[in-house]
């Protein structure tokens, strides 16, 4: 009886990446790119193939096919309009030609092998004489999978890979994929984020003309549904009007169509999906493994999630009990799970970090408490507390060890009315637009933001900017009014608080905000930027890692990022802040073992 050979593939793991399995994700990726130019050009005249082979890229805001289609006639605009090029009529005249230029241009698109497309940008000259003898399909992958490492968070070159396998090697469909797996907003043509993706994209390619496609690529993507629609011609094949095209990416009118780009992508994605002729494919699609460095993107994305819930939390504890008795508490037990809703467990164990799981009839915290609401919970709390051990009276430190946590204390004091008198001053200037506003709590804060276009900076550099997120509350408001979040960005001197540099503005809705800061997110810090503003780190460091000119490219920034997160290194500062010997144990005898190493 014949049986089903069983292969088995040895796994070659580099830096949690298992190398075999991402050239496969590579090849299979070139394999849909290639079947697009196929169709591309069936439906383009021979008198634009020159153009396709320059500049046709397959990513943009219409399905692949279309974008080969529009920037290569982009292109061809772009080129004329500069007289760099006269279009050639040769050739047209004989059906053989015509059917030679297209053989020769799908030879030229697919021969080349997968092992010789270098997707991760390189500082060298060579490595962009290489990229740009590559074909236009290998370069279509590298604009890909930069498009999707810029303008999402935590995704690494291999992940963009494995979702642009599941979407074909249609750019937004893979956008759809990665929405829906880390459940965020739906991606809009008007978010600038999306622009500086774009950007970055055209960029890793080596566009000829970077500016000229993000801006035709916009223009196109508010008619979408006019350039997704090629009319039938009497011959075999659906041809591409070329004067329509030229008409429809020389208009200026404004984008109209918002949101249609992605809506006509989910119906790929749904088409694609009905088209799959086997179980076993269908499965692939829809429950796809997620491998070791799609884990950690994952769990970046999550503590993103945890960290929007703990704002929320702050906004409804009042100013003055957060700040004089349950700041401790926030950050010793203010965990987010027990009975309750996640913002509701943040508070209750804030308030009384000894609840546990003892409440399961308590309610849902919907409002903004006052003190006395704080109060009447904390007293609840405690009755229905099970009787607890007595706590024995704690050993007292050794003198050194009381230097060392009072040496910290008096550092963080004084960085702490550093960073309060930078909040109130951005809040005073922000006044001048006609609202004013108290300050109510400092979330977070970046002090290490370089001059833009700064990447990697020396220990000796010192760094003149500072990124920052606070709560506020309209001066003369109400108790119950839930504080606004503020973006600030603002100079570490005095002299230049109001330099062009400056910013503060209100983020209205937090889990929509999507800009990315490369300072931030390399730093491990969680600053919720504004999307709709220019700030430092949003733009010039993206665009620098797209040309390979970053120390550091999009996996490193992700693992960096995960490193300074989860790992800051700053246990001994951050503990001896709200140190208390009875109930901190463990740091009690770390911080007496650290004063013996030092003495020594």
């Amino acid at each position: 009886m014949e049986t089903d050979a069983i292969i088995i593939r040895r796994r070659v793991m580099t830096g949690g990446v298992d190398c075999n399995g991402a050239t496969a994700n590579q090849s299979a990726a070139l394999d849909h790119i290639h079947g697009y130019y196929k169709e591309a050009l069936h439906r383009l005249p021979p008198e634009l193939v020159p153009s396709l082979l320059d500049a046709g890229f397959c990513f943009g805001f219409l399905d692949p096919v279309s974008n080969i289609i529009a920037n290569t006639v982009s292109h061809d605009l772009h080129k004329r309009s500069q007289n760099r090029k006269k279009r050639s009529r040769a050739g047209i005249s004989k059906n053989g030609e015509k059917s030679e230029s297209r053989r020769a241009a799908i030879s030229k698109i697919i021969t080349e092998s997968s092992k010789d497309i270098l997707l991760i940008p390189r500082p060298s000259d060579s490595t962009n004489a290489l990229l740009l003898n590559s074909s236009i399909a290998a370069r279509s992958l590298r604009g890909l999978v930069a498009f999707l490492t810029s303008y999402f968070r935590y995704l690494t070159t291999w992940d963009a890979l494995r979702y642009l396998v599941l979407s074909g090697a249609d750019l937004l469909v893979a956008v759809h994929l990665i929405q829906e797996v880390r459940d965020a907003c739906t991606f809009t043509i008007h978010n600038p984020t999306a622009r500086i993706a774009l950007r970055c994209a055209a960029i890793s390619a080596l566009h000829p003309a970077v500016d000229a496609l993000v801006s035709r690529s916009f223009l196109l993507a508010s008619r979408a549904d006019e350039a997704s629609k090629p009319r039938r011609d009497t011959g075999l094949h659906q041809r591409f009007h070329y004067r329509e095209t030229v008409l429809l990416t020389s208009t200026t009118t404004d984008m109209i169509s918002r949101g249609s780009p992605m809506q006509q992508a989910i119906a790929r994605l749904q088409h694609r999906k009905a088209k799959a002729v086997t179980r076993l494919q269908r499965r692939k699609m829809e429950n796809f493994p997620v491998g070791a460095g799609l884990q950690i993107s994952l769990k970046m994305a999550l503590l993103d999630k945890i960290h929007l819930l703990y704002l929320e939390a702050i906004s409804r504890i009042p100013k003055h009990e957060l700040r004089s008795r349950h700041h401790r508490g926030l950050l010793k037990a203010g965990h987010c799970y027990g009975p309750c809703d996640p913002v509701t467990n943040i508070i209750l164990n804030t308030i009384c970090p000894q609840v546990g799981e003892t409440l399961w009839s308590t309610p849902e915290v919907k409002l903004v408490l006052s003190s006395s609401d704080v109060l009447t919970i904390s007293e609840t709390l405690s009755q229905k507390l099970p009787p607890g051990k007595s706590l024995k009276k704690a050993r007292k430190l050794s003198n050194r060890a009381t230097k060392i946590i009072s040496a910290y204390r008096k550092e963080f004091e004084a960085c702490q009315g550093t960073i309060i008198k930078m909040a109130e001053a951005a809040l005073l200037i922000y006044a001048k637009q006609g609202q004013e506003y108290e300050l109510h709590f400092i979330c977070d804060v970046n002090s290490t933001i370089p001059e833009d276009g700064v990447g990697y900076c020396p220990h000796s550099y010192r760094y003149p900017f500072s990124h920052m997120n606070i709560l506020a509350r309209p001066r003369g408001s109400q108790n119950d009014q839930v504080p606004t979040l503020f973006f600030i960005q603002c100079s570490n001197s005095d002299e230049h608080m109001q330099d062009k540099a400056f910013l503060c503005c209100p983020i209205s809705d937090p889990s929509k905000d999507a800009g990315r800061c490369y300072h931030c997110e390399y730093d491990g810090i969680k600053i919720i930027h504004p999307s709709s503003k220019c700030y430092l780190g949003h733009c010039t460091d993206f665009e620098e890692m797209a040309r390979g000119e970053s120390a550091v490219n999009a996996q490193g920034l992700v693992e960096e990022g995960q490193r300074n997160t989860l790992f800051d290194g700053t246990l001994e500062y951050e503990d001896s802040i709200y140190f208390d010997p009875a109930w901190d144990v463990d740091f009690r005898m770390f911080i007496d073992q650290t004063a013996r190493d030092q003495a020594r």
